[in-house]
C-alpha cells in the first residue's frame, strides 16, 4: 500500500512538473511571437504563437492563450483574412472565458464583431442584412453584461466602423463623435471621418482630418489611405505637394508589397498548423513526456483515480463553473434579461443550449419538479446566495431557504449539496 501510494506520488509530481515546462513553454512562445509581431516578423511571429498552442495546456495557461489567439487573429486582419480572424477571435474568447477574465472576453467578442464589419464593404446586397445582424447580436451580447467604460468606447467604434462600410457616412460620424466625447482620441476615430468626410464629398473635413492623421502614428494600410484622401481632396495643393504624397503613397505601397508578402506566408503557417494540428501535438507531447513507459503508465493510472476521486476537477466541470461565474457576475436585470427569465420557455431553451440540456434532464429525472423550481435549480446551479435568488424570484430570503430545501429533497440529496448534485447532472451524458 505504502509503496503504491509512494509511486502514485512520484507520477503526480513528475505530472506537476511536466504542467510546469509547458506552462513556461506556452508563456516563452507567446512572449516571443508578440515581440516579433511588433517588429512586422509575421512568419516567425506565426511559428511561435502556433507553437504555444501545441503545449499541453491547464487552466493557470487560459489567459495566455486567450492572448496568444488574439494576436494569431490581429496577423490574419492585417493579411485581410477575415473570416480565419474571426474565428480565431472566437477561441480567444472562449479562453478568457475560462480564464474569468470578463474585460477581456468582451473585448473579443467585439473583435468578432469587428471583422464582421470588414465583410460589409465586399459583400453582396443580399447578405448584408444577415452581417448586420450578426453584428449587432454580438455588440448587444456586450452592451447587455458589460459596464466597462473601455468595453463601452470599443463598441461604439466598432457601430461607426459598420455603418461607414455600410455607407451610412453620418451615422458613423454620429459614432465617432460619442467614442470622441468619452476622451477617446485613437487614429481610428480620425480616420473613420476623413473617409466618411471624403465620401460624401466634404473635401475641406477631409483635408482637415486627413492633416491632423498625418501627425499620428499609422500602419502602412492607413498611411496609404490618407495619401489618397489628401490626393483626391486637396484641389488647392501645389504640384509639389502632389508629388510628395505621391512619392510618399509609392513608399508605403512598396512596403506594403513586402509586409504583405511575409503576412500571406504567416497565414500559409497557421492554415498549415489547423490542417495538421493534432499531429504536430502529438509530436510535442512525445517529445516533453522525457518519461518511460512504465512511469507514464503509472502517471496515467494515477490521473485517472484522481479523477474519479474529485470529478469536480475535471474538464468539463471547470467550463460549467467558469459559464456559471460569468452569469453570477452579471447584475440581477442584466442576468434575467440575458435568461429570458420572464417567458418559461424561451429560459428553457437558454438552459438547455448553455448547460447540456439542463432543463429537459431535470424534468426526466425528477419529473414531480415545477417551473419555478426547474428556475430554483438554475440560479443555485450559477451558485447564488438565498438572499439574490430571493430578489429575482419575488420570495422571502426564509422561504428560499424552505425551498432549496423541499428540492433538494426530490432529489435525495442535502440542500448543501445540490449544486454539485446539478453539475453532475449537467455534465452527464
Amino acid at each position: 500500500m505504502i509503496v503504491a501510494v509512494v509511486t502514485v506520488t512520484a507520477a503526480v509530481v513528475l505530472s506537476g512538473c511536466r504542467r510546469e515546462d509547458a506552462s513556461e513553454a506556452i508563456r516563452s512562445a507567446y512572449e516571443d511571437g508578440k515581440q516579433l509581431r511588433a517588429e512586422k516578423r509575421y512568419e516567425a511571429a506565426m511559428q511561435r504563437l502556433t507553437e504555444a498552442t501545441h503545449y499541453p495546456a491547464g487552466a493557470d495557461d487560459a489567459e495566455v492563450l486567450g492572448r496568444v489567439y488574439s494576436n494569431i487573429a490581429g496577423i490574419c486582419q492585417s493579411e485581410g483574412s477575415f473570416d480565419l480572424a474571426y474565428d480565431m477571435h472566437v477561441v480567444s474568447a472562449d479562453w478568457f472565458r475560462r480564464a474569468g477574465c470578463v474585460t477581456n472576453y468582451y473585448y473579443a467578442i467585439n473583435n468578432m464583431a469587428l471583422q464582421r464589419t470588414r465583410q460589409l464593404y465586399d459583400s453582396a446586397e443580399e447578405d448584408k442584412a444577415s452581417i448586420e445582424a450578426d453584428i449587432c447580436r454580438l455588440l448587444r451580447q456586450i452592451e447587455e453584461s458589460s459596464r466597462d467604460s473601455g468595453v463601452i468606447v470599443k463598441v461604439t467604434e466598432t457601430k461607426a466602423l459598420a455603418n461607414y462600410y455600410a455607407g451610412r457616412y453620418d451615422s458613423a460620424l454620429y459614432y465617432v463623435n460619442r467614442c470622441q466625447a468619452q476622451g477617446y482620441n485613437e487614429p481610428a476615430g480620425y480616420m473613420i471621418k476623413a473617409q466618411s468626410f471624403s465620401e460624401m464629398g466634404q473635401s475641406d473635413s477631409a483635408r482637415y482630418y486627413g492633416r491632423l492623421l498625418t501627425n499620428m502614428p499609422l500602419s502602412s494600410d492607413d498611411q496609404n489611405s490618407i495619401c489618397y484622401i489628401m490626393l483626391h481632396n486637396d484641389s488647392s495643393g501645389t504640384v509639389e505637394d502632389m508629388r510628395r504624397l505621391g512619392k510618399i503613397r509609392g513608399e508605403v505601397l512598396q512596403e506594403r508589397v513586402e509586409e504583405q508578402k511575409s503576412l500571406s506566408r504567416a497565414v500559409e503557417l497557421l492554415e498549415y498548423d489547423l490542417a495538421n494540428a493534432p499531429a504536430i501535438r502529438d509530436r510535442r507531447l512525445q517529445r516533453m513526456a522525457g518519461l518511460s513507459a512504465g512511469v507514464l503508465a503509472v502517471a496515467v493510472i494515477a490521473v485517472v483515480v484522481l479523477l474519479r476521486c474529485r470529478r469536480r476537477h475535471t474538464a468539463q466541470y471547470r467550463q460549467v463553473e467558469d459559464y456559471c461565474e460569468l452569469l453570477a457576475a452579471m447584475p440581477d436585470r442584466q442576468l434575467q434579461s440575458t435568461m429570458y427569465w420572464s417567458d418559461y420557455g424561451a429560459f428553457c431553451g437558454f438552459v438547455d443550449s448553455h448547460f447540456n440540456m439542463l432543463a429537459q434532464k431535470l424534468e426526466a429525472h425528477t419529473p414531480e419538479l415545477k417551473d419555478r423550481e426547474i428556475q430554483l435549480c438554475v440560479l443555485v446551479l450559477i451558485g447564488m446566495n438565498n438572499g439574490r435568488i430571493a430578489k429575482m424570484m419575488n420570495y422571502s430570503e426564509s422561504g428560499i431557504g424552505k425551498f432549496k430545501y423541499l428540492v433538494a429533497k426530490k432529489f435525495g440529496t442535502s440542500t448543501k449539496q445540490l449544486p454539485d448534485r446539478l453539475k453532475e447532472l449537467v455534465c452527464a451524458g
